[in-house]
């Protein structure tokens, strides 16, 4: 019986989403690493740094509500035109979810959310395709909304 009610437990906090504590590989861990060396960027105002997390290549893209974006160069100068230091804001992610599909690749899934001192806060989704490139872990696609 206590077997029983233990599972059925661990089912509901497993469906309303809570994580008691979560277990990362060690690939998940650098993932992990690279989005929090991001949002660390992001929040000193430091566009270059933040596009560190990409791969340097032009086959990597972004897709956003203003359509497709090719290349390296292209997306650390969008990030330039979109983003100002003074609509940074402090960005952190949450409800992260990884899905290895290979031993290169991983699907990683959750939400961004910038914090504003003086106006409401911007939160959305995105879609990040990540590839091992000597060693690191780096987005390859980034689809958000």
């Amino acid at each position: 019986m206590n077997q029983k009610l233990l599972s059925l437990c661990l089912f509901i906090i497993s469906c309303t989403g809570n994580v008691i504590s979560q277990e990362y590989s060690k690939d998940e861990k650098l993932i992990m690493a690279n989005f929090d060396q991001q949002a660390t960027c992001w929040n000193q105002g430091d566009i270059d740094c933040y596009c560190q997390g990409y791969v340097h290549s032009p086959d990597v893209h972004t897709v956003s509500s203003k359509g497709f974006t090719y290349g390296y160069d292209a997306i650390v100068a969008k990030y330039k035109k979109d983003w100002p230091k003074e609509r940074m804001g402090k960005l952190h992610f949450d409800q992260v979810k990884m899905e290895k599909l290979s031993k290169i690749t991983y699907l990683v899934q959750g939400r961004f959310n910038l914090e504003y001192e003086q106006s409401k806060p911007l939160s959305g989704y995105f879609t990040v395709i990540m590839k091992k490139i000597g060693g690191k872990w780096l987005m390859y696609t980034d689809h958000s909304s």
